[in-house]
This record gives structure tokens, sequence and C-alpha cells, in this order.
């Protein structure tokens, strides 16, 4: 039994730390947002330059990774309050 409730400490703890890199990630590189520019503005027609396409897709896989972070954190934190419930 103390094992479990080791274990379920260790998971909910681990949870809340990925949780918090992920929304570090998501405040630091932001989903692009597409149709808008960096002030909001709706953009009708603009071709990219190459730095404006490398920034996309840079904040796309960074938000896709924080994204991840914050899924599998809550996923720990859940199996975390089950073992502690449960066990």
């Amino acid at each position: 039994m103390e094992c479990y409730k080791l274990l379920s400490t260790i998971l909910l703890c681990f949870g809340l730390v990925l949780d918090i890199i992920g929304v570090c990630i998501l405040f630091k590189w932001e989903p692009p947002l597409s149709g808008y520019d960096k002030e909001g503005n709706l953009m009708i027609v603009t071709l990219p330059d190459d730095n404006q396409k490398k920034e996309f897709n840079r904040n796309k896989t960074y938000s896709k990774v924080a994204l991840s972070f914050l899924v599998f954190g809550f996923i720990l934190q859940i199996i975390g309050t089950i073992l502690s419930i449960y066990c």
C-alpha cells in the first residue's frame, strides 16, 4: 500500500511539472493563427517569405509539443489520482 501512495505522489508531481512546462512553451510559442497577422488584423492575400514560413512551422511544431506535454501530464495526474483513491 505504501508503495502505491509513493507512486501516486510521484505521478501527480511529474504530471504537474509536465503541465507547467507545456504552458510555458505555449506562452512562448503560441499556436499560429492562419489568416491573421501579429497585430490581429485579418490578412486577405499575402505571400509569405522564407522567414515567415520558418516561424510558422516552428510555432506549429512547438505548440504541438506543448499540447502533448499537457495531455501526457493530465493523463499522469489522472492515473496518480486513481491510484491514491483505490489503492
